[in-house]
């Protein structure tokens, strides 16, 4: 093989190396991301969970803690989303939109449950 057609090769791979990852990273997806709390402030391990109303498709998260959750990658278009932590409150958004290429910011309070008491 001469020397310019290895060149030509080699910068061919280069080329490659470098836009495939680029290229993998979806364009127009959206984020969605913010905090989930309670009464006393940042709720860790609280699940977000999206569904898709058109495709069905589901991704999740579990909060920080610091409360903070993100989830990356979702397709534009109206998504339900469901927010649950153990001993407190759910709460269900029956329609929420994403929109391509942004970040969708959505804050969400859980009430803690109070053990019933009684005689």
């Amino acid at each position: 093989m001469s020397h310019p057609m290895r060149y030509l090769l080699l910068g061919i791979f280069l080329l490659l190396l470098v836009t495939v990852p680029v290229a993998m990273k979806l364009p127009g997806q959206g984020t969605l991301e913010g905090v989930v709390s309670n009464e006393t402030g940042p709720l860790a391990k609280a699940s977000v969970e999206t569904r898709n109303l058109i495709t069905g498709a589901d991704l999740h998260a579990i909060s920080g803690s610091d409360g903070q959750y993100r989830i990356d990658g979702l397709s534009p278009g109206k998504y339900s989303v469901w927010v649950h932590a153990e001993e407190h409150t759910a709460v269900w958004i029956p329609m929420l939109v994403v929109e391509s290429g942004t970040v969708t910011r959505k804050d969400f309070l859980l009430l803690r449950i109070r053990p019933i008491t009684g005689s």
